[in-house]
């Protein structure tokens, strides 16, 4: 029976992830080392939180037991976070 799940949001496409692996028998730590990733770079990249396009790439076409993961559960990275003082002042100013 196919597996149909309605994308809305960002946790819902992890959540479809997250089931499409299960129904596949997929264990992300095996995923983890096909792609020479740690298992928490890993869950970082799943979580859209890990901004490096090529990954991303890779991650399109990775083939597990001659499975892709289908594209439109692969997470979009985010934007790159700006670290520093939030008020845009140096320490010294």
């Amino acid at each position: 029976m196919p597996l149909t799940i309605t994308i809305e949001t960002d946790q819902s496409k992890r959540f479809a992830l997250d089931l499409w692996f299960r129904a596949k028998g997929i264990q992300k730590k095996r995923l983890a080392k096909i792609m020479n990733v740690s298992p928490q770079r890993l869950s970082q990249i799943l979580n859209g939180q890990y901004v490096n396009g090529s990954i991303f790439d890779e991650l399109q076409n990775v083939e597990i037991d001659g499975n892709k993961i289908p594209r439109e559960l692969i997470p979009v990275p985010s934007a790159p976070k700006k670290m520093g003082p939030k008020n845009g002042r140096g320490r010294n100013e």
